[in-house]
């Protein structure tokens, strides 16, 4: 596994940024979790949208967050954080990977804030399917 240190693409978006908080808000309620123990979520992609799905888990700054996924099907994947500064609404984009089935990696979380995986179907896929995603604090 390789170590991504935080320090990527910094977009600041305005707009629509009360909707898309209360968003994470909403995805965030099972989010801060227990140190050093796997967490698991089962996320569905359905197959009458080509929309991302996307899971999000409130971290503080300074540990390791590492993951794992397995995808029924190809897909784009992309971790990102939406750091706790001043009000405004922004997204770090810390990893991409395209047309994957499959990952494990880790990578540091520089600040507290939202740190999110999304994950969008390569092609639209002819049924439900499912990712299983497992990430836990390592230190």
């Amino acid at each position: 596994m390789r170590k991504t240190i935080l320090t990527c693409v910094l977009l600041t978006v305005a707009g629509s940024v009360a909707a898309h908080q209360e968003h994470h808000k909403a995805e965030e309620g099972h989010a801060t979790r227990d140190h050093g123990e796997w967490q698991e979520e089962r996320i569905t992609i359905r197959h009458d949208s080509l929309w991302s799905v996307e899971h999000c888990s409130h971290l503080e700054g300074g540990h390791t967050l590492q993951y794992r996924f397995e995808a029924d099907i190809p897909v784009n994947v992309n971790v990102h954080l939406h750091p706790e500064r001043d009000g405004a609404y922004h997204t770090i984009y810390l990893h991409r990977q395209d047309d994957v089935r499959s990952e494990a990696d880790e990578l540091v979380t520089d600040e507290p804030g939202a740190y999110c995986f999304e994950f969008v179907p390569v092609t639209r896929p002819d049924e439900d399917r499912e990712i299983r995603l497992q990430y836990r604090v390592a230190s």
